[in-house]
């Protein structure tokens, strides 16, 4: 005999305890590039100038490959509309994927990142994780999800606050596919294989304490 499963009534439906209401996400089509790449970029100004200029900081998760690309460099280009571009800190989502690492000519994470040193518009001290060793991915991963969580721990904040994200069309979201152990992992990042090669990326868990993410459809 089955165990019979803990429900409540809600109106005229029975449905499983604990359960919320789904919330659908803002959804934006474009047919244009130009206005995509605007629109993504203005999400990121926004949200940045509203906890920056509380003097709060504000820390985002950057994403490898080619969907981010104009939106980066919107922000690149728009530089000036930052109130206090100081307070921002920056990670990766995950580490550059065999896919990812034959994007050119267009501005990726890293490429992004590099202008903005290049042109002292950041600090290294800005970009969080940077001097942790890679040669060892298990190693980086256990260095990274220490160091990230005290840096949160520290600023009072449980995730991210601004998350870039795109999907391919096989649908996999960073270094997460379908059916990825990084769903059962309860840490800020894991180690996943992506074409035999071991990479780095953040997990649904982590992925899901993010306050706002930009999901790129492209």
């Amino acid at each position: 005999m089955k165990k019979a499963s803990s429900k409540k009534k809600t109106g005229n439906d029975l449905v499983p305890e604990f359960t919320g209401v789904y919330a659908a996400p803002k959804a934006q089509y474009f047919q244009e590039t130009d206005a995509f790449n605007e629109a993504v970029g203005l999400d990121f100004i926004t949200n940045a100038n509203e906890s920056t200029r509380k003097g709060e900081v504000f820390i985002v998760g950057l994403s490898h490959g080619r969907s981010p690309s104009g939106p980066y460099q919107y922000i690149l280009e728009h530089w000036d509309k930052l109130s206090k571009p100081e307070l921002i800190r920056y990670t990766f989502v995950n580490s550059k994927l065999v896919r990812q690492r034959g994007v050119t000519d267009v501005t990726d994470a890293v490429s992004f990142l590099k202008q903005l040193l290049s042109s002292d518009r950041i600090s290294k001290d800005q970009i969080l994780g940077r001097s942790l060793n890679r040669d060892n991915m298990e190693e980086y991963c256990e260095e990274l999800n220490t160091k990230l969580k005290d840096y949160l721990a520290e600023k009072g904040k449980e995730g991210l606050d601004y998350m870039f994200i795109a999907t391919d069309p096989a649908g996999r979201v960073a270094g997460i596919t379908r059916s990825s152990e990084a769903f059962n992992v309860q840490q800020v990042g894991c180690v996943v294989n992506d074409r035999k090669e071991k990479e780095l990326t953040l997990t649904p868990y982590f992925i899901k304490k993010t306050k706002r993410i930009a999901f790129l459809a492209t």
